[in-house]
Parts: C-alpha cells; sequence; structure tokens
C-alpha cells in the first residue's frame, strides 16, 4: 500500500484507489475512517487529461502546419534565386540574409512547439547574464529593422544566475520576436535583468511599441492565443511555462500607446539561502551595458 499523487489516497497493492477520510468522535480518541473507491473516478480523469492533451497536440500540428509553409515558401524561392545567371553579389547577400531570417523563423516555431509538447524543467547550471543576453540579442537580430534600437540593462553585482539556460534563452528570444512584431521601425527594445527585494531575479523585455490591448491580457499566456497573422500562438505561452519551472511567474505591465514591460521572475536559490541567513545585501540600481 502507497499514498498515491492524491492528498488523502492510496494504492493498493491490487491497482485500487481508495480515498480515506476520519472523523473524530468526541474527545476519547475514537473515530470513523472512511474507505471509498476512487479507482474508476481516477482512471475517468486520467483519459480525458489524456484526450484533451491529444487535442491540444493534434491543434499544434495544424497550426504548425499551416504556419510553416509561408516561410518555407518563401525560403524555396529565395533559394531558387540564387542559382539565376547574372545575379550579382548585392542581391546575392539579400536572398542569403532572407532566406535566414526564414529558416530562423522555421527554427522558432519547432522549438516552440518542442518546448510546449514537453514543459519546461529546471536545471542547476550556473549562467553568466550578460552572456546569456547577448546570445537573445544574437538570435533576433535577423528580426531587427536598421531603425530598431536595443540595449542591456542589468544590475550591478548581478554576474550570475542558476536555471536552464537553453529554455530562458529561448524565452527571452520569444518576448523580443513579439515584441519586434507587434512594433513599428524604430522602437527600443531593453533587455534587462534585476534583483527583486524577495531576492528573485527578474528578467524582461520591454519595448516603446503599441502597447497592450486590455481585452488581450487576460488570454495572453493561453496556447493558441495569438493576435497576429502568422503567430502559432505558443510562444507567451512558452514563456509562462518556463517561469513556472523556475518557481517563478510572469508579471506584464502595459498601457495602450505606452509600450509594454513583460518579466519573468526567477528564483534564485543561492540567494534565497543568503537571505535566510539573514544577508540582505541586495543592489537595485539598474546601468546600462554596452
Amino acid at each position: 500500500m502507497t499514498r498515491s499523487a492524491h492528498d488523502g489516497e492510496l494504492a493498493l497493492a491490487n491497482g485500487r484507489r481508495v480515498s480515506v477520510s476520519r472523523k473524530a468522535l468526541g474527545t476519547g480518541g475514537d473515530a470513523i475512517v472512511l474507505l471509498t473507491d476512487v479507482t474508476e473516478t481516477r482512471t475517468i480523469q486520467s483519459m480525458l487529461t489524456r484526450k484533451q492533451r491529444l487535442v491540444e497536440m493534434g491543434e499544434m500540428a495544424a497550426r504548425l502546419a499551416h504556419q510553416v509553409r509561408t516561410p518555407l515558401s518563401s525560403a524555396l524561392l529565395y533559394s531558387s534565386q540564387l542559382g539565376r545567371a547574372g545575379v550579382d553579389d548585392h542581391k546575392r547577400r539579400a536572398y542569403a540574409q532572407r532566406i535566414t531570417a526564414r529558416l530562423g523563423q522555421l527554427e522558432r516555431m519547432v522549438n516552440d512547439m518542442l518546448g510546449f509538447a514537453r514543459g519546461s524543467t529546471m536545471t542547476n547550471e550556473v549562467i553568466p547574464i550578460h552572456e546569456m543576453l547577448r546570445d537573445v540579442l544574437q538570435l533576433v537580430e535577423t528580426e531587427r529593422r536598421p531603425d530598431d534600437q536595443v540595449a542591456i540593462v542589468v544590475s550591478p553585482n548581478l554576474e550570475t544566475m542558476t536555471g536552464n539556460r537553453d529554455a530562458l534563452v529561448g524565452a527571452m528570444t520569444n518576448l523580443c520576436c513579439n515584441a519586434l512584431q507587434a512594433s513599428k521601425p524604430g522602437v527600443h527594445l531593453t533587455l534587462s535583468a534585476r534583483r527583486l527585494d524577495s531576492g528573485s531575479i527578474a528578467l524582461g523585455v520591454r519595448d516603446t511599441g503599441p502597447g497592450l490591448d486590455p481585452a488581450d491580457r487576460a488570454r495572453m499566456f493561453d496556447a493558441f492565443f495569438t493576435t497576429r497573422t502568422g503567430g502559432t500562438g505558443l510562444g507567451l505561452a512558452v514563456v509562462k511555462s518556463t517561469a513556472e519551472a523556475h518557481g517563478g511567474d510572469v508579471s506584464v505591465e502595459s498601457r495602450p500607446g505606452e509600450g509594454c514591460l513583460i518579466e519573468m521572475n526567477i528564483e534564485d536559490p543561492e540567494q534565497v539561502k543568503t537571505l535566510a541567513a539573514g544577508e540582505h545585501s541586495v543592489n537595485r540600481t539598474t546601468a546600462t551595458c554596452a
């Protein structure tokens, strides 16, 4: 007999599950113990959960197949131009850049799908923060337009954090791409990392774009919800699951016409230990890094 994942339930050796409840009788120490067989209920719940997951995966596959066609067709078209006779070097470079951009778009779609399907996992990798944010800038380079401006702002003395580097880079890349795609050319984008009073680390992306429609905020982190033509609706869902896998959550500050700030509040195990020991020296000033 073992305790099940459901509080107050036991898994019997024969595979059955029982719910256990206890009611005291007066003050003499006597009690009534009620055992309820919940095997069928849990089986049905498991089947429904699995069915729902399969439905979501089916929707994801259908949406992804539809979305993949456009960048794939564009990449094939540009690649066919590379082999034409008489194409000068300038046009050849332009075609190559467009192919790279389309392939990068395809890669992000596949990464979002995989990230949503398997869920994010927490690891204890020590991550240099500046280096990680520079990796994000490199990944969004193909999305940037000539007039767009990007900066990295990190609190002093905040050099490293603990977590899953690949997952955090992917989530920050999604935030940057969303901000760039939702904004007109000339947007200012700031990637930030700051220490919160709780000891957690807030990784964020601020933009000077149009801001969020209040009607969309309640659903913006739902899987498959998107307001952009060609979007998969998985980017922000992956951001949320990444933050939760790191023991945190996501916060949003935005007003229509005044830009947007989205932050993942990531728990820092080392800082939690420090605060528990009574060391509260946290510097929350920010400085711009070149």
